[in-house]
């Protein structure tokens, strides 16, 4: 059997994703890889099944934010970061472990590039204290999922369930809080953005302008 302390397999998440920001950081100071090739790259990796439920959760998300809609905003953000970059990409890929740890330190490396151009100060930005933790125990129980997993197929060690199960019932609440709580300042926040009427906001377009903000000077 497998055997590690959830203690200890989040403290590891936790020290593998601060390292990623900043060899990211680093990278990105020393223009060691272009944002608009790391993006690239993200686009390559990413699940096409995650990728078209996004898309159909984004096509009124801009639109909600120009309007107004304070619930359809927050509904949107809170789905997208619980399904989504929670539960489906940091945990249910977990049926094979690496993957949310992989994910974990991609991520981070991205968080890293982006912070050597507005700086490490916007890494307390009230937004990511609630979300950051919150990715890091999804992908815990990702990680322990893929364990269990290997236990039942080479060990035949069927008491693995029970012990997933009490990680999910111990981590899930507080991950669902975290997220609820980040997506209802994340809304707070939206609120006060005014939006140009004449601003195309497809996921083309602004991908476009984060490359152009992030290239090369």
């Amino acid at each position: 059997m497998v055997k590690i302390g959830l203690v200890s397999l989040i403290s590891v998440i936790f020290i593998a994703h601060i390292i990623s920001i900043l060899i990211g950081f680093i990278a990105g100071r020393l223009k060691l890889l272009k944002y608009s090739t790391f993006k690239k790259m993200n686009t390559y990796m990413a699940d096409p099944f995650t990728l078209k439920l996004k898309e159909m959760l984004h096509i009124d998300f801009f639109e909600s934010i120009r309007q107004k809609k304070r619930f359809a905003i927050f509904f949107t953000i809170f789905i997208n970061n619980l399904v989504l970059a929670a539960f489906i990409s940091r945990t249910l890929y977990g049926v094979i472990f690496f993957i949310p740890l992989f994910l974990t330190i991609w991520g981070g490396l991205g968080k890293g590039m982006v912070y050597s151009k507005i700086g490490l100060a916007h890494i307390l930005n009230p937004i990511g204290l609630f979300e950051f933790p919150a990715y890091l125990l999804s992908a815990a129980c990702g990680v322990k999922l893929g364990l269990c997993i290997f236990d039942l197929i080479f060990n035949k060690d069927a008491s693995v369930l029970m012990d997933l199960f009490k990680v999910l019932i111990t981590l899930y609440p507080i991950i669902i809080f975290l997220l609820l709580a980040g997506a209802i300042v994340e809304t707070l926040f939206l609120m006060k953005v005014e939006l140009p009427e004449n601003i195309s906001l497809s996921r083309k377009n602004i991908d476009k302008h984060m490359n152009d903000y992030f290239k090369d000077e």
